[in-house]
């Protein structure tokens, strides 16, 4: 009863099992767990990279965001002093009809 509630105890009849096994069994234990260990390993791993690919994704798309919402003031200060809105598109990348609609 108590080997089963207590954890230690269970790791310590793990051992017990594992050391009572013939030399063939024991090497099939042991490359049993090598590979569960490999595979943790690699969905760690693959984790990580696609964690950091989200991160760099996500940075690029804020400096996206970001460099696109100067644009649009840029455009609207420039529409303040007067310039054509060709002119503006063309200074500051941002479409026609995307300077249009600051009016």
């Amino acid at each position: 009863m108590l080997a089963t509630t207590s954890p230690i105890l269970q790791m310590l009849n793990e051992k017990i099992d594992v050391l009572s096994l013939n030399p063939e069994e024991r090497k099939l234990y042991e490359s049993r767990m090598k590979l569960k260990s490999d595979i943790a390993t690699i969905s760690e791993v693959q984790f990580k990279a696609g964690a950091e690919w989200g991160l760099a994704e996500g940075e690029a798309r804020g400096r996206s965001e970001g460099s696109h919402q100067k644009a649009l003031e840029t455009a609207k200060n420039l529409l303040q002093f007067g310039l054509s809105q060709k002119k503006i598109a063309q200074a500051t990348g941002l479409s026609l009809k995307e300077v249009e609609a600051l009016n």
